[in-house]
This record gives C-alpha cells, sequence and structure tokens, in this order.
C-alpha cells in the first residue's frame, strides 16, 4: 500500500514539541526534537476531529506519547472530540441549569454549538497555556473561538493548512501549523506507480513528510 501522508504519529509528536517550545521549555528546538526530560509544568488541551479515524488517533497518540515520555509535568487537562458534541452538550446544559438563578432560562442542549463547547473547556480550564488541534478544521474553529474571546494569552498549534490559517499566523492567533507536503506526496505516488508498472516492489508505508510554518 502507498501512503503518501506524513506519518500521523510523527506529526503527533511534533505538535506536543512544539506547543511545549512555545510555552518556553528550553529543551526542545525549532524543529519540536527534545533531549532530556523537561521540569515545566503547565496545562495544555487538546482538539481532535473525530474518535474514529486513524489519522486522528495517530495525531492523538503522537501528542500524547511525546507529554508522557518527555514532558511528566506537563497535564493534558482535556481532550475533546468533535463527535462528542452530542454528549458534551448534556454536560453543559447539566451544569448550567443547575445553577441557574430564578426566573432564568435554562440551556436547550440542541442549541448548542461547537463554538459553544470549546468556549466551556475554555472557562472551565483557566490555567491553561497552550492548545493543540489535529486537523484544518479544528484548528479553524479553534482559533475562532480564540480570536472572538480575545485571548492572546494561549500557544496554539494547529494540523493543516489554508489562505485562512496564513492568515491566523500573520496575526498571532496561531504560533504555527503543520502541514503535508504536496510536493513529496505527489512525487512518491508517481515513483510506487513507476515501481508498480516495472514489477518492482515498493515500501510498505512512505512518508512524505511534513513542513512546519509559522
Amino acid at each position: 500500500m502507498i501512503y503518501p501522508p506524513l506519518s500521523q504519529i510523527s506529526g503527533g509528536h511534533l505538535g506536543a514539541g512544539l506547543v511545549l517550545a512555545d510555552l518556553g521549555n528550553g529543551n526542545t528546538n525549532d524543529d519540536g526534537e527534545h533531549g532530556a526530560q523537561s521540569e515545566e509544568a503547565g496545562e495544555v488541551a487538546v482538539f481532535v476531529q473525530d474518535s474514529v479515524s486513524m489519522t486522528a488517533k495517530q495525531r492523538l497518540q503522537g501528542f500524547m506519547d511525546t507529554i508522557a515520555t518527555d514532558f511528566p509535568n506537563i497535564s493534558v487537562v482535556n481532550v475533546y472530540h468533535m463527535d462528542q458534541l452530542d454528549t458534551m452538550r448534556q454536560t453543559i446544559v447539566a451544569e448550567k441549569n443547575a445553577t441557574l438563578a430564578e426566573g432564568q432560562e435554562p440551556l436547550v442542549a440542541e442549541n448548542l454549538t461547537q463554538e459553544d463547547v470549546v468556549t466551556y473547556i475554555l472557562e472551565k480550564n483557566p490555567n491553561l497555556k497552550g492548545i493543540y488541534a489535529t486537523d484544518l478544521d479544528t484548528t479553524q474553529l479553534v482559533a475562532s473561538v480564540l480570536k472572538n474571546a480575545q485571548r492572546t494569552d494561549l500557544k496554539f498549534v494547529g494540523f493543516d493548512g489554508g489562505e485562512e490559517q496564513m492568515k491566523l499566523l500573520k496575526d498571532g492567533t496561531l504560533n504555527g501549523l503543520i502541514v503535508q507536503n504536496p510536493f513529496a506526496m505527489g512525487y512518491a505516488t508517481v515513483i510506487a506507480a513507476a515501481r508498480v508498472s516495472l514489477g518492482l516492489g515498493n515500501e510498505s508505508v512512505v512518508d512524505s513528510g511534513y513542513t512546519w510554518v509559522t
């Protein structure tokens, strides 16, 4: 099987290193590589596009493995998968409605959006220092909430990039993006196809790498 995109686990590994580099860990370089365990402490949150796709699972796994191995004093206080919206709606409604003052209208679960959930998570974790988002749509969603809340105190690394994400980098909402390498993906695919046509073997996985954009 030819698999041109970047190694998703190594992408998550890079994401952890870069989020924590932005938090001020001196033993993490600009490529997300790090040496001895960090003594830096802090809280980070992770926003994942879904709970079922292999891409999502591996990007999260790479991040969590790196935190556990190299940053033991960093706490991942929340991992929210975007397909858990209904569950989070019920959690938020139960909590908020339990504290309503007399005469206040109760919240209705179906009216809550993904933006509301992200806002709730940020409010529940006031000591957050960093955020990692695992795909284009999730990055855009979290960035929108941060901009609306005028939050400039959080270090934010996302995955994948487009025109809107480039604007977010320029205005400082995003600290960086881990993006795939389209040229290398296309090149690897052509080479693999040529080898097949010639009866030659291919590697089972072809890693086309990534680009770190700031």
